[in-house]
């Protein structure tokens, strides 16, 4: 497996490539675990070549949160990769994506605070702009056929199909299954911030997720009943030994993230989102509405 730490090499590296192979990219920003070993299973299955890259990106984090403290699992990471099938890892540092003077940033109207006010975009307003930002940068120097992204962040995974729609880059943006613990916690590098009683509680959101669907498999088709009875299943958690804030529970479109009042459309275009504070451990999960 090559390790490639440079954008200069990165391009000589993909050059190097026989036109007719493809490529498939997981982007990641480390800290592996199941859900990021399973995208490269995907993406070794799916592509001649399978390149990944590792980088916490400064641009997705505002002040105060925890880009000083999020997980850096450096050999660890690059031995899972390995181990499950990447031709070469790409690790760039920070002034190699955003040199100096780099004033570019990306914006996906999914993604922006004023397109729902229950959501990421809404929480973490400079969020997606550093998340469009990197993706397209990456894309474009790693020019893949295919590009794996996690379903657990529902709106990511609309922010990405947004990008690479609206700049019509030429490759097929990949989502792949939500991977979960034993007790439906979706798996999260920040799951490592749980304590023992706060994880404990944790798998509390999967099972909110899972009352919403239940109402909706029995025919219930409003949206504010939908997100009332995840919103009140969410509540059971407080009572706990945890400190547990919910942040937000929406009911929206799964494209362009807009929140749907009144009746809800089946057929898996609508997602039930959730995002709640369990210690200093941000949990975000969704559900498609089948």
């Amino acid at each position: 497996m090559k390790i490639i730490r440079s954008h200069a090499e990165l391009l000589v590296y993909r050059a190097s490539l026989p036109a007719t192979s493809t490529v498939g990219f997981v982007p990641t920003m480390g800290g592996l675990h199941a859900g990021h070993t399973s995208l490269l299973t995907l993406s070794r299955r799916d592509n001649d070549i399978s390149l990944a890259s590792i980088f916490v990106n400064p641009a997705q984090f505002a002040p105060g949160e925890d880009f000083a403290s999020y997980p850096r699992t450096e050999d660890a990471d690059l031995s899972l990769c390995a181990s499950h099938g990447a031709d070469a890892v790409y690790l760039p540092r920070a002034e190699d994506v955003y040199p100096a003077g780099y004033e570019t940033y990306v914006e996906a109207g999914c993604g922006g605070a004023a397109r729902n006010a229950r959501s990421e975009g809404a929480s973490r307003p400079t969020f997606f702009r550093g998340v469009a930002t990197v993706v397209l940068k990456l894309a474009v120097a790693a020019r893949p056929h295919r590009l794996y992204v996690g379903q657990k962040d529902a709106q990511q995974c609309a922010v990405v199909r947004a990008v690479v729609r609206d700049v019509g880059l030429p490759l097929e943006v990949v989502v792949g299954e939500t991977v979960r613990e034993g007790d439906g916690l979706a798996m999260s590098t920040r799951n490592q911030y749980l304590t023992g009683a706060e994880r404990s509680v944790a798998g509390g959101v999967w099972a909110a997720l899972r009352e919403g669907t239940a109402v909706w498999a029995k025919g219930e088709r409003d949206a504010e009943s939908v997100r009332g009875v995840v919103r009140e299943k969410l509540a059971d958690m407080r009572g706990k030994d945890a400190n547990v804030e919910v942040l937000y529970v929406s009911l929206c479109d799964r494209e362009s993230m807009r929140e749907v009042e009144g009746t809800v459309e089946g057929g898996g275009k609508c997602v039930v989102c959730v995002a709640v504070m369990v210690g200093k451990a941000r949990l975000i999960d969704n559900v498609v509405l089948e």
